[in-house]
């Protein structure tokens, strides 16, 4: 999405334009954006897996187990173990 493009052919009003009008923060989505990348991009391949597949997808406990051929109780380890790792840069973004 190229953020200085018209809405529609008929407005002259930008995208940007229309974010903002709209109180949506932008640098702060960019920010919690970036940080979530960065947080995901420090765990290990389980971990990740686990946080992708429940946090961002919605799955449940039992639907990652499933999908990671592993135990429920092991899913809820990696998670609380993933999310204890950065909970203080959680905080600070806002995101807990």
């Amino acid at each position: 999405m190229i953020l200085n493009s018209p809405v529609n052919d008929d407005n002259e009003e930008d995208i940007i334009d229309r974010m903002e009008d709209e109180n949506i923060d932008v640098a702060g989505t960019v920010s919690s954006n970036l940080f979530v990348e960065e947080f995901l991009s420090s765990l290990a391949e389980k971990r990740r897996a686990v946080i992708e597949y429940q946090v961002l997808q919605g799955y449940t406990e039992t639907e990652t187990a499933i999908k990671l051929r592993i135990s429920q109780q092991a899913v809820n380890r990696l998670k609380s173990r993933a999310l204890q790792k950065n909970e203080t840069g959680f905080r600070e973004q806002g995101l807990l």
